[in-house]
């Protein structure tokens, strides 16, 4: 197997330098996503991979401050994911730190920087709606299905965590929670015609009760 050329461990260094990784975060890098210490060791084609994932960084300012939180492609469908399971009492600590261990543990990577590819992105975002998914019995919308309401599926999800939510609420010492009258008590309007941000400070109310209700701190 061929090892890395000098003109791919010359790039390596250049776009190292250029996306602002830090060596410490460069070498976990190289250890978890190849399993080398060094990109001498690499093989040609594994040279070529890192020269994509750094590419795949470049231009992206702050990356040694922002080691825990999440900022790659793949963010804000994740961190979406993420509070929705901290509002409904699943996930216990909303931080991107925590969300990065997550990732870790599905993705094999050290920061969802580096998840560049939709497949490998998809194992986070599945394992994340399953897991929320069994615990609350939440079902999360298709595109058909928010095509046919005229909405978005990010923002039909939303609802759905709401309305799971009053339901969580109506079982943990709330009988009769009613998810539309709240909204509107609330001075918010109907739910099917809230923009997203609306939604999520509307499930922010409602998971900071769920979580008091539930003895959960935070």
């Amino acid at each position: 197997m061929t090892g890395a050329a000098p003109a791919q461990i010359k790039a390596i260094h250049v776009l190292k330098s250029q996306c602002g990784l830090s060596d410490a975060d460069y070498r976990a890098h190289l250890r978890e996503r190849f399993k080398v210490a060094s990109s001498k060791d690499l093989t040609f084609d594994q040279a070529g991979v890192l020269i994509d994932d750094l590419r795949a960084l470049g231009g992206r300012a702050s990356v040694r401050t922002s080691a825990r939180r999440a900022s790659g492609k793949y963010a804000p469908v994740l961190q979406a994911l993420w509070l929705a399971g901290y509002n409904l009492g699943v996930v216990e600590n909303p931080d991107d730190a925590a969300l990065l261990a997550f990732v870790k543990r599905q993705c094999k990577v050290d920061h969802d920087r580096f998840l560049t590819d939709g497949a490998e992105a998809a194992k986070a975002i599945e394992a994340l709606k399953s897991w929320i998914g069994r615990d609350v019995g939440i079902k999360w919308a298709t595109k058909a299905e928010a095509d046919r309401l005229g909405c978005t599926v990010a923002n039909l999800n939303k609802q759905r965590v709401l309305h799971v939510l009053a339901q969580r609420l109506t079982v943990n010492g709330l009988p009769g929670f009613d998810i539309e009258s709240y909204a509107l008590l609330e001075g918010f309007g109907r739910v099917d015609t809230l923009l997203d941000s609306a939604l999520d400070k509307l499930a922010a109310k409602m998971g900071a009760m769920l979580r008091e209700r539930l003895g959960r701190k935070g």
